[in-house]
């Protein structure tokens, strides 16, 4: 299994800080610089409170299947976030007919490396890069893209 190395060593979310996970991970916490409310939600959650300033999505869209329910979860943080709030998203790209196997390990800002196994065998889901960046286009406004070792990242603003 190849290993893919992502450096979230100057990553520093503040204010209130919404961490839409599935995977059961500390990351996003450890990159909160005041730590003031981090919630984790879940997709079924549909009391979100309406004023988050930074919402992260930390390889979790890769874990819904359809399109729909990726559509769905992020028109609900759209409404949950503050006028010009920020989006920050890291996921895998992985079309359609392809499975994803790879381990994701995470320089924080600590200088520490943590770990996290990501396995997609789904092939009839469709997380790539061009599919997600059009339905996050939808919502907000695009400032960053970066894409490598089928890994991508997208740093948007609500509009």
């Amino acid at each position: 299994m190849k290993d893919i190395f992502i450096n979230l060593e100057n990553n520093k979310f503040h204010g209130e800080v919404l961490d839409v996970g599935i995977l059961d991970n500390t990351i996003i916490k450890d990159l909160c610089v005041n730590n003031i409310e981090n919630e984790r939600i879940f997709y079924k959650s549909r009391n979100i409170r309406k004023s988050i300033d930074t919402t992260v999505l930390f390889f979790s869209l890769n874990l819904f299947y359809t399109n729909i329910f990726k559509y769905r979860m992020i028109k609900l943080i759209h409404k949950s976030m503050n006028k010009n709030a920020e989006v920050y998203i890291w996921d895998i790209n992985k079309p359609r007919k392809k499975i994803f196997r790879k381990n994701i390990k995470m320089i924080l800002p600590d200088k520490t490396i943590k770990s996290l196994k990501i396995n997609n065998l789904n092939i009839i889901s469709d997380n790539s890069f061009e599919k997600i960046r059009d339905l996050i286009s939808k919502f907000f406004e695009i400032k960053e893209i970066r894409a490598s070792d089928d890994v991508f990242f997208i740093k948007a603003v609500k509009n």
